[in-house]
């Protein structure tokens, strides 16, 4: 029997805005469901620090869904720490079941988990609609390589794993003993690895000159943020809400 059941991926959608894509999942606190995803995926200019998305902000993103994109109108609510690459959205109405899933309240030096996304936009289309015409994510696995630890960008624990382009956003789960499916936290991304590539070029006057190139690759170690990041957001919306 397969540990990862229904409870998590009818939560996992396929997210895209403008010319990004990614992934997101829904969680519930009180009486509202929100989307979380990571930031990074919503602001096309990230990697060079230039953020445009502020609280409370209306967001219009994409979400995969009967074979094609359709529109989703959602309000943004964002970590004080604009170094934390999680985005939660309100939304509108619930676009999943409301199905039981604990969070993590403990996490285990070694253990396994697994994450799911769309890697490179790909995904299993749900031609048998059993995921209400969402696609199904794919899964991968990973070993939880350090418990969390405080840094520059939140509560971050890391993952022994490959994750690729497309994860981001998704879910990390732990299977507890008595089987039940916990969230761990979001994927975000992985540690960079600089390697240096040389090469050889002729010049116009014939000699050959050799350079190097420096290019970052992907480690193996992936990068999540704590479950607690995501509710101190929504926990953050709630109070206002109340105000």
């Amino acid at each position: 029997m397969s540990p990862i059941t229904s409870n998590i991926i009818s939560r996992v959608f396929q997210v895209g805005f403008e010319e990004d894509y990614g992934t997101g999942f829904t969680i519930e606190s009180m009486e509202s469901q929100y989307l979380v995803s990571a930031r990074h995926v919503f602001e096309p200019n990230y990697d060079k620090n230039e953020l445009i998305l502020k609280n409370g902000q209306t967001l219009n993103i994409d979400l995969f869904h009967e074979e094609s994109w359709v529109n989703l109108e959602v309000i943004c609510n964002l970590s004080e720490n604009e170094n934390m690459d999680i985005v939660v959205f309100t939304l509108p109405a619930d676009i999943s079941g409301r199905t039981e899933l604990p969070i993590v309240k403990q996490y285990f030096y070694g253990e396994d988990g697994y994450f799911l996304g769309f890697p490179y936009t790909k995904n299993m289309l749900d031609d048998t609609k059993l995921n209400n015409g969402y696609p199904f994510p794919f899964v991968k696995k990973c070993i939880c390589s350090s418990l969390p630890l405080k840094t520059s960008e939140g509560l971050m624990f890391f993952l022994d794993g490959h994750i690729n382009p497309g994860f981001s956003g998704g879910p990390v789960v732990f299977i507890r003993d008595n089987g039940q499916i916990a969230l761990g936290g979001v994927a975000t991304g992985y540690v960079k690895h600089p390697g240096l590539v040389e090469y050889e070029y002729v010049e116009d006057n014939g000699k050959l000159e050799k350079e190097e190139l420096e290019y970052l690759e992907n480690s193996g170690i992936i990068e999540a943020l704590s479950v607690m990041e995501i509710f101190k957001i929504i926990d953050k919306v709630q109070k206002n809400d109340l105000h």
